[in-house]
């Protein structure tokens, strides 16, 4: 080895990113996010049948479970929308979106 050669273990340590990168990671609460479906068509939370142990929540239940899910400690949701009205391409949501946004003013 020569004298600016690093050992092994050390070479990871060398800039923060890297650090990040190889530390030791604890799953906890607090770094999980729930991935919540939103169903546009039903009124009552309905399980998944491709998943079991899930659920598809109606829009009218969306803040309630996300406040139950804050006192749990999870932080973040991801929300996967199930539009009213769909095509077989999903255009039509997509459309929806599109047009929501505007260039800035000014």
């Amino acid at each position: 080895m020569t004298s600016t050669a690093l050992p092994r273990n050390r070479r990871f340590k060398l800039t923060e990113t890297r650090r990040v990168l190889s530390r030791e990671m604890i799953s906890d609460a607090g770094n999980l996010a729930f991935p919540m479906a939103v169903d546009a068509n039903i009124s009552e939370p309905v399980e998944s049948t491709q998943m079991p142990g899930t659920y598809r929540y109606p829009l009218e239940a969306v803040a309630d479970k996300a406040r139950e899910l804050v006192a749990c400690g999870v932080p973040a949701v991801y929300l996967i929308g199930i539009p009213k009205h769909r095509d077989g391409k999903g255009a039509m949501p997509f459309r929806q979106m599109a047009s929501s946004f505007r260039p800035p003013s000014g």
